[in-house]
């Protein structure tokens, strides 16, 4: 039986980094290295995970069909087939640094948390606009450079009905490995968060949830699509019954995992992790613990893209639940602001919105539509 610890260390030590490139280096946000080297750093959330620059285009059902395979899909594909699509839309994308749990980190930080992000990335022009975006966001970035392999790209493709297909190429990130992972850093986080995008690499992703137990930090996961819960089943259900405390999954991941329908499957999670979150896209969410499960309904808003909406709400519910707030209270900040970044393009919200957002939430507005099952 799993042993639940919600245990916060506070490290006494401070962080030592070296500077070589082949090993993890710290990249401060406010501060030169040689400050956060003899300060005590803590982090709220640790991100682990790869860089993905996510590449926008509105495209018709057309040009779907025209590629086999791609409407509706989330493929992995060669870094020459990003190319080829990108030349065949003609037209220039949307540039954005993604991935979902870097979109899910850095949402934190905004909320004011601290929050690092550890990764293996290229050098490259991509990856280098991948760290500043990750730092002009208040997230520290513990990085391992790789000279070989060019940075991750996702091509986001969008229709006129609002359905998103991606294809991605890893790049560097498939080269991360446990021995490039920093134990210090776990010494340092309450609490360690995934995505299923990493699970390709089983052996990193089983490292990083061992050294996050290890050192007393509790864990969250997502899988990210419904793709990866198909093809990784097995290994998502033993991770989540040996290392995972928070779980988020959306209907049709929630349906691969358990074949059941939504709230029966945020009863099934209830029986591996703590806590569980199925979110229901304009229905709200499922939200599970041992007590009870309740769903939480969502504000009805314009949608311009719902890229990013499950990782916005995974900083939300993470969030509120670092600040000790309630679940109720976890799942509507966690809907608030998953209904906040589908009204703009792209996984982010925009930094001027942040400060009506974060008004709105100091005020604490009365949660009324909780139904109880």
């Amino acid at each position: 039986m799993k042993n639940y610890r919600y245990v916060f260390f506070a490290l006494l030590t401070a962080l030592s980094l070296p500077l070589l490139a082949a090993e993890p280096r710290l990249i401060p946000k406010t501060a030169p290295l040689e400050t956060v080297e003899k300060e005590r750093v803590e982090y709220d959330v640790l991100g682990v995970g790869t860089a993905m620059t996510d590449l926008i285009i509105q495209v018709s059902d057309e040009f779907l069909q025209k590629h086999e395979g791609l409407k509706g899909s989330s493929l992995v594909v060669p870094s020459d087939k990003i190319d080829e699509i990108l030349r065949d839309s003609q037209f220039a994308p949307i540039i954005k640094p993604g991935g979902s749990c870097p979109n899910t980190v850095k949402s934190i930080a905004q909320l004011g948390l601290r929050t690092a992000y550890h990764l293996r990335d290229s050098t490259d022009e991509f990856g280098k606009n991948y760290v500043k975006n990750l730092t002009d966001n208040n997230v520290a970035v513990i990085k391992v450079d790789d000279n070989l392999l060019p940075s991750g790209r996702l091509v986001c493709l969008i229709t006129p009905d609002k359905n998103r297909s991606f294809c991605s190429s890893p790049g560097a990130g498939d080269a991360f490995s446990p021995a490039d992972l920093l134990p210090k850093c776990f010494k340092e986080a309450k609490l360690v968060h995934l995505d299923g995008y990493s699970l390709r690499n089983e052996a990193l992703v089983e490292e990083t949830m061992k050294l996050a137990k290890e050192h007393g930090a509790m864990i969250s996961f997502d899988p990210g699509c419904y793709q990866l819960c198909r093809e990784y089943k097995g290994l998502i259900l033993r991770l989540m019954e040996e290392y995972v405390d928070i779980m988020f999954a959306n209907e049709d991941e929630a349906k691969e995992l358990f074949d059941l329908p939504s709230e029966q499957a945020c009863a099934a999670m209830t029986q591996l992790v703590p806590v569980s979150v199925v979110l229901l896209g304009r229905k709200g969410c499922l939200v599970g613990t041992k007590e009870k499960i309740f769903a939480l309904p969502v504000r009805d808003v314009p949608v311009v893209d719902t890229t990013g909406a499950g990782d916005l709400f995974a900083s939300g519910f993470l969030y509120g639940f670092l600040q000790g707030h309630s679940m109720e209270r976890c799942a509507y900040i966690g809907n608030y602001l998953g209904s906040s970044v589908i009204q703009h393009v792209g996984a982010e919200i925009p930094k001027e919105y942040w400060h009506d957002i974060l008004e709105h939430l100091a005020k604490e507005p009365l949660i009324k539509e909780v139904v109880v099952f």
